[in-house]
């Protein structure tokens, strides 16, 4: 069991199919870089906010299967579940014209509490899943503590971490089954 990235103990755990999980993380996947490209537009064209949201929801939203099926401690899962639904509430709020400036600094802080989850994951698993996740980990709890050291712009250095933890974790999913 100390090799398997999957907890099978659970009711949870055993809703999705790998397959399906992997399915979620190629979902999630997508929609993340949709998001993160669609920054770049954000001054130039209109409608871009709806883009960004949208995106920005549902690369969340898919992750709710993977921090189900994902071998991790209780306390990672809830960093991994806070994740997705305050960001899904900052994401909705930007779209109803809360603004950057009071939504960055509470974004700020949920990846603070968000790098629990890889943490977690990585902890109790093994191989590339245990270092992707060490890497998002540290990209996403580390950034937001340096404060004004760092300039607004670095929390985008996040964005590798959460493609390759992404595809590390579609890999796994498909090459070892729940």
């Amino acid at each position: 069991m100390k090799n398997e990235p999957f907890k099978g103990m659970n009711s949870e755990s055993t809703e999705f199919s790998s397959r399906q999980a992997a399915q979620w993380a190629t979902i999630s996947f997508v929609l993340f870089f949709t998001m993160f490209a669609s920054f770049s537009l954000k001054d130039k064209l209109d409608g871009i906010n709806f883009i960004i949201a949208y995106a920005g929801v549902g690369s969340h939203l898919a992750l709710l299967p993977l921090i189900a099926v994902l071998r991790s401690p209780s306390w990672a899962k809830i960093g991994g579940y806070t994740w997705v639904m305050v960001d899904t509430i900052l994401f909705v709020a930007a779209l109803n014209g809360v603004a950057d400036e009071t939504i960055f600094p509470c974004r700020l802080g949920l990846h603070v509490a968000a790098a629990t989850w890889p943490l977690g994951v990585a902890l109790t698993n093994t191989k590339a899943l245990r270092w992707a996740g060490f890497a998002l980990a540290a990209a996403l709890g580390i950034v937001p503590l340096l404060g004004s050291l760092v300039p607004p712009q670095a929390i985008f250095i996040t964005m590798p971490f959460i493609f390759i933890w992404l595809g590390v974790i579609s890999w796994t999913l498909r090459k070892n089954p729940i």
